[in-house]
């Protein structure tokens, strides 16, 4: 019987996140208080997440942000991987 690869999310995560922090764009602290401010009225009126908006908002593809649903945990990743 013939085995099949592991696949791991974990591994997969682990890959994603060397990829953000080797090629990912920078966002300046100024720029980042200023998108918060659209953020909440963009949540008011589309229901859109916050990992999502941010991603809108600089132009990012982020997978890890896109399905984080958890605005807390959302912001400590933007604040690890983009905040510069």
């Amino acid at each position: 019987m013939r085995s099949l690869p592991t696949y791991s999310v974990f591994s997969q995560i682990a890959q994603h996140r060397d990829t953000v922090t080797v090629n990912s764009k920078t966002v300046s602290q100024s720029a980042y208080d200023k998108w918060k401010k659209i953020y909440t009225w963009q949540a008011v009126q589309h229901s859109i997440s916050y990992g999502e908006s941010f991603c809108d908002h600089f132009e990012l593809k982020d997978y890890i942000l896109l399905c984080t649903h958890d605005a807390n945990c959302a912001d400590v990743y933007i604040q690890e991987y983009y905040i510069k």
